[in-house]
């Protein structure tokens, strides 16, 4: 079952804060660069910290804006002890009432979102869906004059990392 499902049914959930989950080491297996490459499109969300960075400030930045520690009432915890503490003070009653109020509030939301995005199509909206055209073809169509970036000769997607063997980059 995803984070969604559960969030959904109103199933309460605790997960490691950002600082704890780092700590533990459980995310090495995140990214796989050999080198870590940059955006050509500027800053993120994140800032200026790359998504693609296997450590340091930048990966806090973006396990930040995971799913989970976007989504209210998902309590967060900073060690086991705490999370103990947390599961013995935490009234799951009003948490899963919390997570259904907002998942209604969400489903409208993203009903009338989908409605809007759905009838521009229909309607012929202002970008077409080349889905006769090669990649390529497809490419060229959005990026007159052949400037889209070409990411294939820029980043090298080879695994360097071997977790069964102990090795990490």
């Amino acid at each position: 079952m995803s984070t969604f499902e559960a969030y959904r049914l109103g199933i309460p959930l605790f997960t490691p804060s950002v600082e704890f989950i780092l700590s533990l080491g459980l995310l090495k297996e995140r990214v796989y660069w050999k080198g870590t490459p940059h955006s050509a499109f500027g800053a993120s969300a994140a800032g200026e910290a790359s998504p693609n960075a296997a450590g340091g400030p930048g990966v806090a930045k973006w396990v930040a804006l995971s799913d989970t520690y976007t989504m209210p009432f998902i309590t967060t915890f900073d060690s086991y002890d705490d999370l103990i503490a947390k599961l013995d003070a935490a009234d799951l009653g009003a948490i899963a009432a919390n997570m259904r109020r907002h998942s209604a509030t969400l489903r409208g939301t993203l009903h009338a979102k989908w409605s809007a995005i759905i009838a521009r199509a229909v309607a012929g909206g202002t970008r077409a869906i080349p889905s006769a055209m090669t990649y390529a073809e497809a490419m060229r169509a959005l990026y007159p004059g052949g400037t889209w970036p070409n990411f294939a000769s820029r980043v090298d997607c080879q695994r360097v990392s071997a977790p069964d063997q102990g090795r990490w980059n």
